[in-house]
């Protein structure tokens, strides 16, 4: 009987491995007898880059079943002391795997990197403040991707091979810098920021908070009956809890008291509509941009409240247009005590209902970049709609 194709894959990626430890082997040696810089500076990242080929296709080795004791039998000491630097905490496959996380880890740090070059955020800072600043937001980024590995609510992300909680006191100095340290530290105090401010504070109208919230504890019951069937069960669970719990209130408030049949297909039609929202980079950041602008309008209103309740009621009527007095007064009181409410109400006047409840379900939701990824891969009716 022939070799499977993950066989001969595993083969190939033994050999490629192999050949990698020679060339670089074969880049040292020329590296130690060289004296011009051009060269030197050439070889460097001649070797730099096959410590990244060596890296990834151990990996995927490991990963298609490849046992790692058949490469290292190949190996001088000098390759395996090279191998051990790249997998510090073993070569088992756990250890391997474990590694794979951490990169991963490492890779969405790009953005931290990046942005705190060039700018900060001051820590005492009201949250309401911080949110608005893009190295706050990539910090809370990596807080809320690195617990999500340790969350089994979230089958994506969760994993059982290397998980903060458990892995990270015994593995930080061999995997992460100092600055890397850093950056964790800061982002998981981030995300607990930011997680209590959406709890606490982003409790806008229709309720869609709570929706989203009723999802993540329905994602366990559901996850736990259908088992573990890839990416696309993911997706389907999800375009469900859209359909299902998320947009019929929103529906219901735009069409009137539809039920049964014609509110499942409006709701159906809303998740296809939100899915093609989410997709489009160019939608998202128009959109994050509006919500933006009405955010600060109702920070300007709530200064005017403190010294000019008429100016403030008329500012507020400008950007509602036509509202009753009685809902323009009930406004001005909710500006100051859930602004969140009253901001919302005011995207909902001038860009519509669903629009605004995309704007701001997009804000809320937690995993949206997963959740972005997946639904790529899939067309509506793969996806159940």
């Amino acid at each position: 009987m022939g070799k499977t194709k993950e066989e001969k894959k595993i083969e190939k990626l033994k050999e490629s491995i192999l050949l990698w430890f020679k060339n670089m082997k074969t880049y040292k040696e020329k590296l130690s007898m060289e004296s011009n810089e051009k060269k030197i500076s050439k070889f460097n990242k001649k070797i730099e880059s096959y410590y990244r080929f060596i890296k990834t296709d151990v990996t995927e080795y490991v990963d298609l079943g490849g046992d790692i004791n058949n490469i290292i039998s190949d190996l001088d000491e000098e390759d395996k002391l090279l191998l051990n630097k790249l997998f510090p905490c073993g070569n088992s496959v756990d250890s391997i795997k474990m590694r794979e996380i951490v990169d991963k880890i490492i890779r969405r740090m790009d953005k931290v990197k990046k942005l705190k070059q060039k700018m900060t955020f001051d820590p005492n800072d009201d949250i309401k403040i911080k949110v608005k600043n893009d190295l706050f937001r990539a910090y809370e980024f990596i807080g809320t991707y690195i617990m999500a590995l340790e969350d089994k609510r979230l089958r994506s992300f969760y994993n059982e091979y290397w998980q903060y909680t458990r892995d990270y006191e015994n593995t930080k100095d061999k995997y992460f810098t100092k600055e890397e340290q850093e950056i964790i530290a800061i982002g998981l105090e981030c995300s607990r920021e930011y997680k209590e401010y959406f709890k606490e504070k982003h409790k806008f109208a229709l309720g869609i908070l709570d929706k989203i919230e009723e999802t993540g504890e329905k994602l366990i019951e559901v996850g736990e009956k259908i088992g573990d069937f890839g990416e696309l069960t993911q997706a389907k669970v999800w375009v469900d809890n859209y359909y299902k719990d998320v947009f019929p209130q929103i529906v219901k408030n735009i069409e009137g008291d539809i039920k049964g049949e014609e509110l499942e297909e409006k709701s159906k039609a809303m998740t296809r509509r939100y899915i093609e929202f989410i997709l489009s980079k160019e939608e998202t950041s128009k959109a994050m941009e509006e919500k933006l602008y009405y955010e600060r309008k109702g920070a300007e209103i709530v200064e005017e409240l403190k010294e000019d309740s008429q100016k403030a009621k008329e500012n507020l009527k400008g950007l509602l247009g036509n509202i009753s007095s009685i809902m323009i007064d009930k406004m001005v009181r909710e500006m100051e005590k859930e602004p969140y409410i009253a901001i919302y109400d005011m995207v909902k006047a001038n860009e519509g209902e669903e629009r605004a409840a995309f704007m701001f379900l997009y804000d809320r939701e937690p995993i949206i970049e997963s959740k972005i990824e997946t639904f790529s891969k899939y067309s509506f009716e793969e996806l159940g709609l």
